[in-house]
């Protein structure tokens, strides 16, 4: 990882995916919502996410995300036990009258809440 070394054979500055510490250079480990044994072995996005990190020579010392692929979906929550949705009417979370999971109506749109872009790998509901 190391892209200079000084005469005391100690790092001055480190490649891509390397950062320096105690004049050494050491791997950066990947992301949490991605695998991999250190980011210049190269990191991939876990299963239901998408994306692309590369190796980068400035802190994380990678460049790019993994998103998940639910952001932009639609969904909706359903209590078995009591057969409710949940629903959202202006700042008041409450549910629904009593429906099968499977027996959402159409025309029921504050019992579906669509899957936004959170950041970080976490998504948020709207």
């Amino acid at each position: 990882g190391a892209t200079k070394r000084s005469a005391h054979d100690q790092c001055d500055s480190c490649n891509a995916g390397y950062y320096l510490k105690d004049n050494k250079c050491h791997a950066a480990a990947c992301p949490e919502w991605a695998d991999g044994t250190d980011v210049p072995s190269g990191c991939k996005c876990w299963t239901g996410y998408y994306g692309t990190l590369t190796p980068s020579r400035s802190s994380p010392y990678y460049t790019g995300t993994c998103k998940s692929a639910l952001v932009g979906g639609t969904v909706a929550f359903h209590n078995s036990v009591q057969n409710r949705f949940m629903k959202m009417v202006k700042n008041d979370l409450t549910r629904s009258p009593r429906k099968n999971a499977d027996k959402l109506p159409e025309g029921w749109g504050a019992e579906r809440f669509k899957i936004l872009e959170g950041g970080d790998a976490r998504v948020g509901i709207k």
